[in-house]
């Protein structure tokens, strides 16, 4: 899934391809903030059809929002993966995903330091039970065991000094992949409007003023 307003203007795989979204859809689905919390879930969609169908969904998407905050408030627990510079295996790291109060800041903790994301430089983030393959180094690919091409996901992000990283997890279940997924990209949303907002109430007074 691809979050098209990034704070980079384009992103690339390690293959040098561009990264793209292997599932789109016609409806843009904005959170909007309400002194920090999830208030109501706005729908833009192509037709008065869709947009009636995703108003209906509003109970369920602010449950899954919320429930997710819920979880990383108490520390979400995922499992990082990363292939040693020999190619020689992948290494399984426990680690935490947690978010500050203000929604803002994504942090994965682990054994030995953690990785800080502001939520509005999340570039893109796949599946591989949903998106293929395309994406995935072969050698962490070969080395999945179990269900856990079930739970693997790739997170593309900017860091604050401006440069793409990804990085590499295994879900805790398989059932709740989705749900990430839809969690991170309504925050995601959520932050955007919210920094929209501001700057459209800014620009506003700063007009007032000198039309005054």
């Amino acid at each position: 899934m691809a979050f098209w307003s990034c704070c980079i203007s384009s992103a690339h795989d390690r293959n040098g391809e561009d990264v793209i979204s292997a599932f789109q859809s016609a409806e843009t689905v904005a959170v909007v903030a309400d002194a920090g919390w999830l208030g109501n879930v706005e729908v833009e969609c192509a037709s008065g059809a869709e947009a009636s169908a995703m108003t209906s969904q509003r109970p369920f998407l602010k449950q899954v929002v919320t429930d997710f905050i819920r979880s990383v408030e108490a520390g979400r627990p995922l499992t990082l993966l990363r292939e040693r510079a020999d190619g020689s295996t992948v290494d399984r790291i426990d680690a935490t995903l947690s978010l500050n109060p203000s929604h803002a800041e994504l942090t994965i903790t682990a054994p030995g330091g953690k990785v800080n994301i502001d939520i509005l430089c999340l570039c893109d983030i796949y599946a591989l039970a949903r998106d293929g393959e395309r994406v995935f180094p072969q050698r962490t690919l070969t080395d999945l065991t179990g269900d856990e091409s079930q739970r693997l996901l790739k997170l593309y992000y900017e860091t604050y000094s401006g440069k793409l990283r990804c990085l590499m997890f295994l879900e805790s279940a398989a059932d709740s992949v989705d749900h990430f997924i839809l969690s991170v990209s309504l925050l995601r949303e959520s932050a955007d409007t919210r920094v929209r907002s501001q700057k459209h109430w800014a620009a506003s007074k700063s007009f007032r003023r000198s039309s005054a």
